[in-house]
């Protein structure tokens, strides 16, 4: 079973992934479980081991790299 974690700021933006990635194994006839956090915080509490991780990133600033 593959252990997944979505971490969004937003329900419906995880709720919406976590139907597609449902979606996704049921095509394919393979199990996962899903959880979602709303905060990096709280994801960081959880002693779960995840396999994959889903998360909302958000630059602040804006950085020149060259």
């Amino acid at each position: 079973m593959v252990k997944i974690a979505i971490c969004d700021d937003k329900k419906s933006a995880c709720e919406d992934l976590r139907h597609k990635i449902l979606t996704y194994m049921e095509e394919r006839k393979d199990h996962c479980k899903i959880e979602c956090f709303f905060s990096a915080a709280e994801l960081l509490q959880t002693s779960c081991p995840y396999d994959i991780f889903f998360w909302t990133y958000r630059c602040q600033n804006k950085m020149d790299f060259h």
